[in-house]
């Protein structure tokens, strides 16, 4: 006979969190097992039938490093400032029913900013994990920063989630996730990572899609980090999408590995290097630049020779417009 921890799995089993789940609702009333509840930051959060209002609350009620997790209801939860995550080990989940080896496009627990002049999420604690969720950014703005000053940051962790930037009008500040915002000044600026001494560490961004219309910015800047990006699709559906992928001022130790670039219409390169500074800093291999029906002036571009390591890429001919094998070659030297 098998009996149940007051963990949700059987004993004998390693659970999969052990500390408090704090449920958060998208308005304030909400259906659960197709009954009406009442959301409110005065509630513990602690059950699915007494969920709390805002994600900025349930950040507030959970405790750093005790393996808490805030769960995010399916609808659209709209913030008018920062979530600023300043709690270390919190784990954000949307609810999914899809398989979870997979990428997971457009998650229906959706977390979106609007009428803010500022980041959707600043992260400035180590060990933070986003799954399961839409993440929308506003016009202009970064969908995830990383505000740290001069302080080191370890462990940022992103899989199953979409992020959204053909909501947002277009435009080139708009941007995924920024590794170079590190500080409050400039933050959609490389130059502001010349404020920054310290890396962030061990960063992995895995099954995530990567989805804009048109001349955005982009879906992920890397400066002063060791970031592994593997298994996430960039996706371009409309317009002009200039660079995707940027690695910058002391990117290292960086991997990309079994991605794929896929357009409709065109990209004007996959992966930049132009401001890359570190010799094998970056490995890419493993992906895919065929870009489908799409163009692309090059799959990856600005590197020197010597900081980028390119293995076993599916390179689009150069009748599409995509990047030569000479290119690659070139890089490894």
């Amino acid at each position: 006979m098998g009996f149940m921890t007051k963990w949700g799995g059987p004993f004998g089993l390693i659970p999969r969190n052990l500390g408090d789940v704090y449920f958060v609702s998208p308005a304030a009333s909400y259906t659960v097992e197709g009954r009406s509840y009442d959301a409110s930051d005065n509630n513990d959060g602690k059950s699915p039938e007494r969920a709390l209002r805002t994600v900025a609350q349930a950040i507030t009620n959970a405790t750093a490093n005790a393996g808490d997790v805030i769960v995010l209801l399916n609808g659209t939860h709209t913030v008018t400032a920062t979530i600023a995550v300043s709690k270390a080990g919190l784990t954000f989940w949307g609810v999914s029913s899809g398989p979870q080896t997979a990428n997971t496009l457009r998650p229906a627990s959706i977390l979106t900013s609007t009428g803010t002049t500022d980041e959707l999420l600043n992260i400035t604690a180590n060990n933070a994990e986003f799954a399961y969720l839409t993440i929308r950014p506003t016009t202009a703005f970064d969908a995830v920063s990383f505000q740290t000053g001069d302080a080191a940051l370890s462990g940022p962790y992103f899989h199953h989630c979409h992020f959204d930037l053909y909501t947002p009008a277009v435009n080139i500040q708009t941007v995924g996730i920024n590794f170079a915002a590190r500080s409050s000044a400039n933050t959609n600026d490389l130059a502001s990572i010349t404020l920054a001494t310290n890396s962030i560490f061990g960063a992995l961004v895995e099954d995530c899609t990567f989805e804009s219309d048109g001349a955005q910015g982009t879906a992920v800047k890397v400066a002063t980090a060791f970031v592994t990006i593997r298994r996430c699709r960039f996706i371009g559906t409309a317009g002009t999408w200039a660079t995707p992928v940027e690695y910058a001022t002391s990117s290292d130790n960086c991997l990309m590995d079994d991605c794929v670039f896929s357009t409709t219409s065109t990209m004007t390169m996959g992966v930049s290097g132009a401001f890359a500074n570190l010799a094998d800093g970056v490995t890419i291999r493993n992906t895919d630049f065929g870009l489908g029906g799409g163009t692309s002036a090059d799959a990856i571009r600005g590197f020197t020779a010597g900081e980028c390591r390119v293995i076993n890429c599916l390179i689009g001919s150069t009748a599409n417009g995509t990047t030569s094998a000479t290119f690659i070659t070139r890089m490894n030297g």
